[in-house]
């Protein structure tokens, strides 16, 4: 068994084709989050669904190529400095 353990990127389905090459070459599975069908962004709920324990990161986007909308990253932020502080991870 040569792979035992795959690290994951939370990120929205908003993503630019740049993060597939990521995936592939660096064996990163990403974990998609689709964004508000109101807002085309993400939610802190949603991207909360998505992390475990292999999670090395989330993704926000500033400026999706569908309407220019940005990620609200502060309160991704927030939602993951308290779900660090309940799990003990680092995401």
């Amino acid at each position: 068994q040569v792979r035992g353990v795959y690290p994951n990127l939370v990120i929205s389905t908003c993503f630019q084709a740049a993060w597939e090459k990521l995936f592939r070459y660096m064996d990163i599975e990403p974990k998609f989050v689709v964004p508000s069908v109101d807002t085309f962004t993400l939610t802190p709920e949603g991207v909360k669904e998505q992390i475990d324990d292999k999670t090395i990161g989330v993704v926000c986007i500033l400026g999706n190529h569908y309407g220019g909308q940005y990620d609200p990253v502060w309160s991704i932020d927030a939602m993951l400095q308290k779900l660090n502080r309940e799990k003990g991870w680092q995401v």
